[in-house]
């Protein structure tokens, strides 16, 4: 029956992508592989072409991807990029350069809100992945040292999303509640030799609502009690 339903899926989907176009589509894949284990049953070298192909479409510029489709193309990297674990190249690279540019170049989360907070969301989504998958045992070398080169300019990013955050309030918020708690996440498995003024971070951090105050503070806690304080809040 299981086997059966994922059929029925591809048919659908094969079908329904043939009636759409553009961001359509992407939401229609989403939509099907967000399904567990529906990726699994994709062709190894199909999954494979189809990431390969979509990742140049972040870095395009003339004219740049609107932020939807960028968006959804996030969502559908974060679902594809495990079953690639074995898959050596310059994509992983490619990734993390578009999630450092993305979270350095964003100015202000008041100005087109509506747009931003998917794709920040889906891109912190999506470095929770590529921070998961680099710490396998058996993580793909080429992830390791993308991982490594591009590490400080992480930090650097998400350190700025922070300070855009404080510009706007999550308090009767909340889609900004939601992206406040995963950025305060993602900002506490920083390594603080890429955190400049750490006592900086946390007076960002205080100007947040809720739990993204208690886990920014982490990061001005002792080791143990930041183990201690994190398995508290989860």
């Amino acid at each position: 029956m299981k086997v059966r339903r994922k059929a029925i899926c591809r048919s659908c989907l094969s079908y329904s992508l043939v009636r759409c176009t553009g961001l359509q589509q992407l939401v229609l894949l989403n939509s099907i592989v967000q399904v567990q284990d529906t990726a699994e049953t994709i062709a190894k070298q199909r999954l494979i072409f189809f990431v390969k192909h979509v990742i140049p479409w972040l870095h395009q510029q003339d004219p740049p991807l609107s932020l939807p489709v960028q968006a959804e193309v996030c969502r559908v990297l974060g679902v594809m990029l495990p079953y690639m674990n074995d898959i050596y190249g310059s994509h992983w690279s490619d990734v993390l350069s578009y999630l450092t540019e993305l979270w350095s170049g964003t100015k202000s989360l008041e100005i087109n809100q509506d747009c931003l907070l998917p794709v920040l969301h889906a891109s912190l989504k999506l470095l929770d992945v590529l921070r998961r998958l680099k710490s396998k045992e058996d993580a793909n070398d080429d992830l390791q040292d993308g991982w490594k080169e591009a590490e400080g300019a992480i930090a650097r990013g998400l350190i700025n999303l922070l300070k855009q955050a404080r510009d706007v309030s999550d308090e009767h918020h909340q889609p900004m509640m939601i992206f406040n708690e995963l950025l305060a996440r993602q900002i506490s498995h920083l390594p603080l030799k890429h955190i400049d003024d750490p006592s900086e971070v946390s007076h960002l951090a205080s100007q947040l609502h809720d739990i993204g105050c208690m886990i920014f503070s982490l990061l001005c806690a002792p080791a143990k009690c930041t183990t201690a304080l994190l398995t508290a809040v989860r």
